[in-house]
């Protein structure tokens, strides 16, 4: 990725934070194109051409925030899901059976807030503070006598934090979950490893990383 960047004319420079494997990493940069008079959203445009250049892109949303000096800007991108927090069946004599049910609903996905401060020179010192949840794996336990039930949600989260001194026209690159995946698949008689009765092995990684560009745009 830094090497397509270069050969656009294209610095990046800040804290890049490499992830192991089953790891979370967080980082930023600031991109700064080599021409000042470039368009306004060139460095989102050269570093989502680098990082198509690297794998699949997803441009989740893309959109523009108007603000004014010491004005923070909020904003949210998240899903609801409702679960059940915790049911019960009770048996009464000469009624019957009972049931209660109590549900919620649990919010994740990403939540970010940016306040800008304008400094005489022109340049912008942007502090921002964002937070992600993953999508949650709901999971439903029943006790052993059938008679509760609730789901327990499990989704990782994480929040960064940070204020940077940047020109305007700079793009803001924040990476955070990085997450790798890895599945296998054996099968086979006896051992997967045994070819000659149709033993075989599969497997498959998959990474999947999650990036913010912020670019900010003074309107004279």
């Amino acid at each position: 990725m830094y090497k397509s960047l270069h050969t656009a004319g294209a610095t990046l420079s800040g804290n890049f934070t490499n992830a192991a494997d089953n790891a979370v990493s967080s980082g930023f940069s600031i991109l700064d194109t080599a021409s000042g008079s470039a368009a306004r959203f060139s460095g989102s445009q050269l570093l989502i051409k680098a990082l198509s250049e690297q794998g699949n892109v997803s441009v989740v949303t893309q959109l523009n925030r108007a603000t004014t000096n010491l004005t923070p800007v909020p904003y949210q991108l998240s899903n609801q899901k409702g679960i059940l927090t915790s049911s019960s069946s009770t048996a009464t004599a000469n009624v019957g059976v009972t049931s209660s049910m109590q549900t919620s609903i649990l919010t994740t996905g990403l939540f970010m807030t940016m306040l800008p401060y304008i400094q005489e020179s022109g340049d912008v010192q942007l502090q921002f503070a964002f937070s992600y949840s993953s999508p949650p794996k709901i999971e439903s336990f029943v006790s052993k006598d059938g008679n509760t039930r609730n789901d327990v949600p499990t989704f990782q989260q994480e929040a960064l934090t940070q204020k940077v001194n940047m020109r305007a026209g700079e793009t803001l690159v924040l990476t955070g979950s990085d997450q790798v995946t890895t599945s296998a698949d054996k099968q086979g008689t006896f051992t997967p490893g045994n070819f000659m009765f149709g033993g075989g092995q599969n497997g498959s990684t998959t990474r999947t990383t999650l990036v913010i560009l912020v670019t900010p745009v003074l309107l004279r």
